[in-house]
């Protein structure tokens, strides 16, 4: 049970978002982009505390960990190889971030009902939920986590070490985040690039954005890349490139 005053509470959150905001002033970002990587840190931290884990980062939040700086994202997007239906997979993860394993007890995640379960109702290998970072229960700020089961996740998985993006006691550094590789990423941006959405080509440029990125400061394996694509494509339903 909490034992922390209201008080005090309210005073290290008036703390918390002040030195949030200096971060932002730092990076030259907005406080809310700051704002939700803490979130994301601290339930990173407090998701993959546990060895038994089944779940893996992907996604543009993964490659921000990965490279450093960059694009921020709104949402953590989470894969596992077996499927799970959304609410199974919202209780899971409940249970998962209640427990605050090395980060500061007071906070608390709230992970409301799956607000949707893809585009095809039919599809429940796919969901989203809104989340809510609190200290207490004073709000931090809110973000979305989407799942994903029955992911190609055969690829080898990658351990990178958490840097959170404040220097704060209850969130210590080190916690390993397991990820997808570095070419499921580019395979998933590169396959996005040539989707169409309501028959028209896609508009979303961050894609490219984050491909750019991605060649511009790792290195890949180019037969996994390719390997990656042609799933990636077919998972999709468009036609893979020819082998050059």
């Amino acid at each position: 049970m909490n034992s922390t005053s209201p008080t005090e509470l309210v005073r290290r959150r008036t703390q918390l978002m002040a030195n949030l905001r200096n971060e932002a002033r730092r990076q030259s970002v907005t406080a809310e982009n700051v704002q939700h990587q803490f979130a994301f840190d601290m339930f990173l931290s407090r998701l993959f505390s546990h060895g038994d884990c089944p779940w893996v980062l992907k996604g543009g939040t993964s490659l921000l960990l990965r490279i450093g700086s960059g694009r921020r994202s709104r949402d953590i997007d989470l894969a596992r190889r077996t499927q799970t239906d959304p609410g199974r997979a919202l209780k899971e993860l409940r249970v998962l971030v209640d427990d605050p394993g090395p980060t500061d007890p007071d906070f608390h995640f709230e992970l409301k009902e799956p607000v949707r379960d893809n585009r095809d109702p039919g599809d429940s290998t796919r969901g989203s939920f809104k989340v809510v970072l609190n200290l207490g229960t004073l709000p931090i700020v809110s973000f979305s986590v989407d799942i994903s089961t029955q992911q190609h996740t055969d690829a080898p998985i990658e351990n990178v070490e958490l840097n959170p993006v404040l220097d704060y006691e209850g969130l210590p550094a080190g916690t390993v985040i397991r990820m997808v590789p570095v070419e499921n990423v580019a395979a998933d941006k590169l396959c996005a690039c040539y989707e169409s959405h309501r028959n028209e080509p896609s508009t979303r440029y961050h894609d490219l954005i984050d491909l750019v990125r991605i060649v511009t400061s790792q290195r890949m394996n180019a037969a996994l890349l390719r390997e990656l694509i042609d799933s990636e494509a077919g998972a999709r339903g468009l036609t893979p490139s020819p082998a050059r």
